[in-house]
């Protein structure tokens, strides 16, 4: 069974509005959550005590498109594993394609 895309409006857009970024922020440190307590199983510099979402956002690049992004504190910027640790759980909670960004 496919998860329902959480990200979209009725219309195709991507949601943008303040209390489902909240949300996103919400899942997002549930997703930093669980990636402490697979800490064993990612690497890089990371502070494991202090790990959390600071932001969630919806941008309109340059080029047309929309995206959503998320940023996640106390780890090296460029952190891939754990970028895609949360995404992967993001996606599984039904936002898919969501950016991580990660920055001390």
């Amino acid at each position: 069974m496919q998860r329902k895309n959480k990200c979209l409006q009725a219309d195709g857009r991507l949601r943008c509005d303040c209390a489902f970024l909240t949300e996103l922020k919400a899942v997002a440190n549930r997703a930093c959550e669980a990636a402490v307590k697979e800490k064993q199983n990612i690497a890089g510099a990371i502070n494991w005590a202090d790990l959390c979402c600071v932001r969630a956002e919806y941008a309109y690049g340059d080029s047309g498109g929309e995206f959503l992004r998320v940023y996640v504190e106390e780890a090296s910027p460029g952190e891939e594993e754990l970028q895609r640790f949360i995404a992967n759980h993001l996606e599984g909670c039904g936002y898919p394609a969501v950016s991580v960004v990660t920055e001390w």
